[in-house]
């Protein structure tokens, strides 16, 4: 074959393949295109919707957490309870056989007691929940109980070496319920260490004893609680308490002393309010229902029964009671701001409402005790100068809940002033004499508690005090004109005139100060002046008084335009 041949093979197989490769570049390029050309749709395929399966039923089947409750809980309860009550037979069956003497009758309880708690201990270090503390609190119980029986019935145990043992299982039951937070241990075991005590006295008056026993299981509680924020053992520790001492006092109180019984007293009102305002607030971050119901539960026993106490030996130190407690609470109202209350922004309404409820104990209290020491004027007094304090400091401190309480005191001061000492019908000096100075007093108080709030009222409500103010002072007046202006006619222009002075005493510097509310009180007081002339001095006056009472009040009513018309710019700016 020829070169020319050869080179013209070669030239028609390289044309061959520049046709494959620029049919190849156009597929490539036509490819591409139809990617991205958005009128080019992918074909849908219908299909048939696939037939739903036809659901079948199911049973219902009992819920886990029920179940587990009745089988792991509530069953085994009631299999401890028939233990026992099979123990108790088998025992009362072989006592009245006499197969057992008194001392191995307290050594077999003794030994079951053991064997149960040993149970229950064993139990729970396999991780079973719920059961082992019911076992070992069963257990502990027995214990409690077998101690009990060898010193009680059989006298195998000593009073003292009694009170050891039991202190030394109150403090291992509690150590242990405290050390794994539970409850149900700790009911268990405080059962049988209240109980035990009450049925080992045989009428001989040993309350030494019992009081330093009951204040020793308050402070094993006191310790649990360090740890465990519990809301149903405190109330039983304190109905036990209360129960404990109100029984024995009904009947041992006059055969005993003062002093252990109130300082026992003493013990559990600063063990549960330490644990209700300082242990608990800090352990659960804020303060609960729980908590707020134990104070005033602890304070409700507290008073009734320490009052009771000191009203049996010391009658006469019953003020000196409340005044004790007064800076009692003031002591725990300072901690629970100190040490108890958490941080602001934790803070909930229960906090506010037990500051609250600490207040007004503490008010109540001290209320108590001032009323307890003074009567007659100086009860007035004391009433009048202790709203007054608190109310000054609830307008300084911007406390609103000082000034709610003072409204109560307020109240009752105010009321006794008008409905006991204005009935006093004594042979005084006019404006000079103390039944006055108790009104002038009360007004000026409750003048300058709306004189702190003027610029800045918590509420407006503190006008109400400018209008007590005047009111008292008003009343206060009459009633000296009452007692000591003796002709009718006169008595009853002197009336009039006391209207008159306090209406111009209320509405000048209510228009030189600006003061909206005193010229308010200033036009009610007018008001009640013409009343008083149209509807009541008209006709019953002599002629003489009523051309005097017509002239001043006329004149007074043209001169009262008169300023208003010259200080109409203090009333429009205001």
């Amino acid at each position: 074959m020829s070169e020319e041949e050869k080179l013209n093979i070669l030239t028609k197989k390289l044309n061959s393949i520049e046709q494959e490769l620029a049919s190849l570049r156009n597929e490539i390029h036509s490819f591409r295109s139809e990617k991205k050309d958005p009128a080019i749709k992918p074909v849908s395929i219908q299909t048939k919707p696939a037939v739903a399966p036809v659901q079948i039923p199911k049973r219902k089947v009992i819920n886990p957490e029920a179940e587990l409750l009745l089988g792991g809980n509530i069953i085994g309860k009631f299999g401890l309870v028939t233990i026992i009550l099979a123990s108790a037979w088998f025992i009362k069956f072989a006592f009245d056989h006499r197969w057992i003497n008194e001392s191995g009758r307290i050594y077999i309880g003794m030994t079951i007691g053991f064997g149960i708690s040993i149970i229950g201990v064993y139990l729970a270090s396999k991780k079973f929940r719920i059961l082992p503390e019911s076992i070992f609190g069963t257990g502990i119980s027995i214990l409690y109980l077998s101690i009990f029986g060898g010193y009680y019935y059989y006298n195998l145990i000593g009073t003292e070496e009694t009170f050891i043992m039991l202190v030394i299982l109150s403090l291992g039951t509690s150590i242990i319920a405290s050390n794994n937070g539970q409850q149900i241990l700790y009911i268990f075991g405080i059962a049988g260490s209240i109980v035990s005590p009450v049925l080992m006295s045989s009428g001989e008056n040993s309350y030494r004893f019992l009081f330093t026993y009951m204040t020793a299981v308050n402070l094993l509680f006191l310790y649990a609680s360090r740890k465990n924020s519990w809301s149903i053992s405190p109330f039983l520790l304190v109905a036990s308490n209360v129960i404990v001492f109100s029984t024995w006092a009904s009947i041992n109180l006059v055969r005993s002393s003062f002093a252990f019984p109130f300082i026992f007293l003493s013990f559990f009102l600063a063990i549960f309010l330490f644990r209700e305002l300082v242990l608990m607030p800090l352990l659960r971050k804020k303060t609960s229902d729980d908590s707020i119901v134990m104070v005033i539960l602890t304070l409700l026993s507290y008073v009734s029964l320490a009052y009771w106490t000191v009203n049996k030996f010391h009658p006469n130190l019953t003020s000196h009671f409340f005044l004790f407690l007064a800076f009692v609470l003031i002591g725990f109202i300072e901690l629970f701001d100190r040490k108890g209350i958490v941080p602001i922004e934790k803070q909930n309404s229960g906090t506010k409402l037990m500051k609250t409820i600490l207040l007004i104990s503490w008010v109540a209290v001290f209320f108590a005790a001032i009323s307890d020491f003074s009567e007659g004027n100086w009860l007035t007094l004391s009433w009048i100068l202790f709203a007054a304090s608190v109310s000054v400091m609830g307008s300084i401190d911007r406390n609103r809940i000082f000034i709610l309480i003072s409204l109560l005191l307020w109240m009752l001061s105010l009321g006794r002033l008008f409905f006991v000492e204005s009935l006093e019908n004594a042979d005084y000096i006019f404006l000079f004499n103390p039944r006055f100075a108790l009104f002038f007093l009360a007004s000026a108080f409750l003048l300058l508690v709306y004189h702190l709030q003027k610029t800045n009222p918590l509420h407006s409500f503190m006008r109400g005090f400018v209008f007590a103010a005047l009111f008292s002072i008003i009343v206060g007046t009459l009633v000296e004109n009452r007692y000591l202006v003796r002709n009718l006619h006169y008595r009853n222009l002197g009336y009039s005139y006391v209207l008159a002075f306090y209406a111009a005493a209320t509405l000048i510097p209510g228009f030189i100060l600006s003061y909206k509310s005193f010229r308010i009180s200033g036009m009610a007081v007018i008001g009640i002046l013409l009343l008083k002339l149209y509807l009541y001095d008209i006709w019953t006056m002599s002629l003489l008084v009523r051309i005097i009472a017509a002239f001043s009040l006329g004149g007074g009513l043209v001169l009262l335009s008169f300023v208003y018309q010259k200080y109409k710019n203090k009333v429009t700016d205001t």
